[in-house]
C-alpha cells in the first residue's frame, strides 16, 4: 500500500476497481505534485496536527524561503484535495487563505518564481524542426523534428506529445493531418479532442516513424546509444529538454525556453495573425481565455486603439484574410435568437458570444450593458471581440490551406449549435407548460380551498 492511498483512506475502505477509478481522478501528474508536497509539509509538521492554523502557519514558512506562489498553492490543493477524498474537514480556512492571498501579493511585487516561459513562434518551431532533422542518418534528429512540428501546429502540453500513439495522427486529403488527444489536462473524463497538422507536420512525423519502423504504439520513443529505439516512451521531462536543446542549437537565444514554450509560441504567432483571444483559446485548450490573453498581450497591444488610430497601425498585422460569409453571420444571429428563447443562464451566454462574433465581423456598432444598466456603444472590430471560436486559426497559418476551407466548419458549428438551442428550447417550454399546468390546478382563493378541504 503506497503512502498516497494511506493518505486518501481509499485503499482500506473500497475494494481495487474503486480504488483504481479513485486514484485515476487526477492526472499523473498532478498526482506526483501532491504526493511531493504533502512529503514535504509532513516533515514539516513533524507530528503536529494538520489543521487552519498550522497550514497558514507553512504558508508563512515557505514565504520565509523565497519559494514561488505555486509552491504553497500546490501544497494546500493537495491538503484539501485528500481531506476530500478521506470525508475529513477542510484543514484550509479563513487563515489560510489569507496568508496565501498576502503571499500572491508579495510574490507578485517580488517577481519571484521562473515568470511566464518565452514563446518559441511557429517560424522558429519551423527552424529547430528542419536543423533537426537535416542529418537524415540520425534517428534523434528525425524523432525530435517531428516532436517540435507537431507540438507547434497541435499546440500539444509536453505530457500529450509523451503520451501520442500512431493510432490518433490522422492523413486527411489535403495533405495535412489530424491529431486525437485522448486525455489531456482540461479533459479529465477522456473526451478527447481532434487537432489540426499542416503537411510539413505531418511529413516529419511520417518520416520518423518509417525511419523507426513504428507501426503501432507509442510514437515517440526513446532511442539508445546506436540508434536503437526502444519501447519505451519518450518521457515528459525528455520532451522538455530536447526542446531547449534545439532551440539553443537553432541560435533561439531567449533566457526562458521550456517544454510550454511552443505552445506560447503558436498563441502569439496567431495572435500576430489576428487570432481573436478565444480562437487562441479553444485552439490551445484553455479553460479560460485568462492564460492566451496573457501569452499573447504584447502581440494584441500592437493591435490596440492606439496604435491603430493614432499611429495607423495594421489592424491585423498583415494580409487581411477572407471574412465569413453575411449568410453565416445571419445564421449566427438566429442561433442567438434561438438560445436566448431557451431561458437558461447557459444559453443566455452563448447567445450574446455569437451575437458579438458577427457584429464584430461585420464591423457594426454594438451596445453593450455597461454596470448599473447604462448602454455603451462599442465599435465593432473584426478578430478582437474574444467572443467565439468559428474558425479554425492554426489552419490558416503557413500551412497552404485557405481561409474558405474554414466555411464548412463554420456552417456545421452553427448546425450543431442550433439543434443545441432547439434542445434547450423545447425543454424550457416544456417546463413551463408544466408550471402553468400547476398553477391550473391550484385554488384561487381561500374558499376553493375550504370547499376542498
Amino acid at each position: 500500500m503506497t503512502e498516497w492511498e494511506q493518505r486518501v483512506g481509499a485503499a482500506r475502505t473500497v475494494g481495487p476497481a474503486a480504488r483504481r477509478l479513485i486514484n485515476g481522478s487526477l492526472s499523473e501528474n498532478t498526482r506526483r505534485v501532491y504526493v511531493s508536497q504533502l512529503h514535504k509539509l509532513d516533515a514539516w509538521l513533524d507530528g503536529r496536527e494538520l489543521n487552519d492554523a498550522s497550514l497558514a502557519e507553512y504558508v508563512g514558512w515557505l514565504y520565509n524561503k523565497g519559494v514561488a506562489v505555486a509552491t504553497p498553492v500546490q501544497a494546500v490543493a493537495a491538503c484539501r484535495y485528500v481531506a476530500r477524498a478521506a470525508g475529513a474537514e477542510d484543514p484550509c480556512g479563513a487563515l489560510t487563505r489569507q496568508a496565501l492571498s498576502g503571499f500572491r501579493r508579495d510574490a507578485e511585487a517580488q517577481k519571484r518564481g521562473r515568470g511566464q516561459a518565452d514563446g518559441i513562434s511557429a517560424a522558429e518551431a519551423a527552424k529547430m524542426a528542419a536543423l533537426a532533422a537535416g542529418d537524415s542518418s540520425s534517428l534523434s534528429g528525425l524523432r525530435d523534428a517531428a516532436v517540435i512540428a507537431v507540438m507547434s501546429d497541435a499546440m500539444l502540453r509536453v505530457s500529450e506529445a509523451s503520451a501520442l500513439r500512431v493510432g490518433e495522427v490522422i492523413t486527411r486529403s489535403d495533405g495535412s493531418g489530424r491529431v486525437r488527444v485522448q486525455k489531456g489536462k482540461t479533459d479529465p473524463n477522456g473526451e478527447g479532442r481532434t487537432l489540426y497538422i499542416g503537411p510539413e507536420a505531418l511529413r516529419r512525423y511520417q518520416e520518423w516513424l518509417d525511419a523507426a519502423g513504428i507501426e503501432r504504439g507509442l510514437a515517440f520513443r526513446q532511442i539508445r546509444k546506436g540508434g536503437h529505439v526502444q519501447a519505451e516512451r519518450l518521457t515528459p521531462e525528455a520532451v522538455r529538454r530536447l526542446v531547449k536543446e534545439r532551440a539553443k542549437t537553432a541560435g533561439i537565444a531567449k533566457e526562458k525556453v521550456s517544454g510550454q514554450s511552443l505552445r506560447i509560441g503558436m498563441a502569439q504567432t496567431l495572435a500576430s495573425a489576428g487570432a481573436s483571444v478565444v480562437e487562441m483559446q479553444l485552439a490551445g485548450r484553455w479553460k479560460s481565455p485568462q492564460m492566451p490573453a496573457r501569452y499573447a498581450s504584447g502581440e494584441r497591444a500592437g493591435r490596440n486603439a492606439v496604435a491603430r488610430l493614432v499611429h495607423g497601425a495594421e489592424e491585423r498585422g498583415g494580409a487581411e484574410p477572407a471574412g465569413i460569409s453575411a449568410d453565416a453571420k445571419q445564421r449566427a444571429m438566429r442561433v442567438a435568437e434561438q438560445f436566448r428563447a431557451g431561458g437558461n443562464r447557459e444559453g443566455l451566454q452563448l447567445a450574446q458570444a455569437l451575437q458579438g462574433w458577427a457584429e464584430d465581423e461585420s464591423g457594426e456598432v454594438r451596445q453593450e450593458r455597461a454596470p448599473g444598466g447604462r448602454k455603451v456603444t462599442r465599435p465593432g472590430h473584426r478578430g478582437d471581440s474574444g467572443e467565439a471560436n468559428l474558425r479554425g486559426p492554426v489552419r490558416r497559418l503557413g500551412s497552404g490551406a485557405q481561409t474558405s476551407a474554414g466555411a464548412g466548419d463554420v456552417a456545421d458549428l452553427l448546425n450543431r449549435l442550433a439543434d443545441v438551442a432547439d434542445a434547450w428550447g423545447a425543454g424550457h417550454r416544456q417546463g413551463k407548460a408544466r408550471k402553468r399546468k400547476r398553477e391550473a390546478g391550484r385554488p384561487r382563493d381561500g374558499s376553493a380551498r375550504k370547499r376542498r378541504r
